[in-house]
Order: structure tokens, then C-alpha cells, then sequence
């Protein structure tokens, strides 16, 4: 029988934890980058909504990202979304009350 070899691309950045969680007003991580590239991070509510979205050109090495300004949220679960042109990563985030 033929053999299949299932060749999987190296991920084009690594996230560190993002903290903390659950949130008030702000959220923190790391995003170490094989190479300077634009990264989209998005934040969903569980309807699938956008509410809040940004583009950013990360550096090659470690990036600090810092979202702030979320205290407007309402209180729930949220997905995080962020994006390479190769990649993704998601996770999932509680908001509370401050």
C-alpha cells in the first residue's frame, strides 16, 4: 500500500496566556512571531458578533498586546480570535462585572 506522509506547517506564532481570565476592562497576552508580519485580533460575543477588532503588524520575537477599553462589554463569554495569514488561534474568555 502507498505510504501517506501528512507534512503540517510550522505555526507562524505562538500565544502565551492570555490574562487576565475572566476580565474586567482590559485583556493582556503574548505573541511570539516567527517573523514581522500583520496579525488580525478579533473578539466575538457568542452570537458571532464582532466587538472589537484590530489589525497590527507584530515584530519579529515577543509582542506584549494590551486590549483595553472593554468595561463597556456586557458580562458573558467571549471568543478571542487572532490570525496570521497562515494561521489561527482562539480561546475563550469570561467578562465579568467590575
Amino acid at each position: 500500500s502507498p505510504v501517506v506522509s501528512v507534512v503540517q506547517s510550522p505555526k507562524s506564532f505562538e500565544v502565551g496566556t492570555v490574562y487576565p481570565n475572566p476580565f474586567i476592562n482590559k485583556l493582556t497576552f503574548n505573541i511570539s512571531l516567527q517573523k514581522q508580519e500583520p496579525l488580525v485580533l478579533g473578539l466575538y460575543d457568542m452570537a458571532g458578533k464582532v466587538v472589537v477588532r484590530q489589525t497590527i503588524v507584530g515584530k519579529k520575537g515577543d509582542n506584549i498586546i494590551t486590549l483595553d477599553h472593554l468595561g463597556s462589554l456586557l458580562t458573558g463569554t467571549y471568543l478571542l480570535q487572532i490570525s496570521s495569514a497562515t494561521n489561527s488561534y482562539q480561546e475563550k474568555l469570561i467578562k465579568v462585572k467590575q
